[in-house]
Formats: structure tokens, sequence, C-alpha cells
């Protein structure tokens, strides 16, 4: 099921839980350079969180900024799939 997460203590316990899973799946692990529960709050504030979620667990997410209406200009900041479901055409989704 698709869906977008919303500022709520579920949802950030939730992404806090998928986020922990895929840490160490980027080139330098996220908690080297962010604070996890500082780094959902901001997310989950001001950025737009989508989310693939089977059961009561993340799949794969991608989060992104479009608050810049000025330039109109989107910042993706984060896009990843937990390694058992990759390759099923999760971020394509």
């Amino acid at each position: 099921m698709k869906r977008q997460l919303v500022d709520a203590e579920k949802d950030k316990k939730l992404l806090l839980s998928y986020l922990t899973r895929v840490n160490d799946s980027f080139g330098v692990p996220l908690t080297q350079k962010v604070q996890l529960p500082d780094y959902i709050s901001k997310l989950l504030r001001f950025g737009c969180v989508l989310v693939m979620i089977e059961g009561d667990e993340i799949l794969s997410c991608v989060a992104f900024y479009c608050n810049d209406m000025e330039n109109r200009i989107a910042y993706c900041v984060l896009v990843s799939t937990v390694p058992q479901a990759q390759g099923k055409g999760y971020a394509r989704l």
C-alpha cells in the first residue's frame, strides 16, 4: 500500500524503524550525518514522505521538499528500499 506519512507519533516510530534498518545501505550511514529523531521531525514537518508499506513495515521510501515556490524547485533528499524488497519495482511506483 502506498501512503504519505504525517507528523504523528505512530508515523515517526514507523519511519525511525525503517531508517534504522536501511541506515548502512547508504555510502555514509545516515546516523553519521544526522540525529535520526531530529531528521524525521524535520522531514515530516516540512517535507513530504511517501512510502510503500506492507503490514506494519515500510519497504520503500522517498522524501522530498517542494517548498521553494518562488523558484519552483523541489529537493529529493532520500530514496531507499530495504534490501529484501529491492528489485520489485517499489521505487518506481
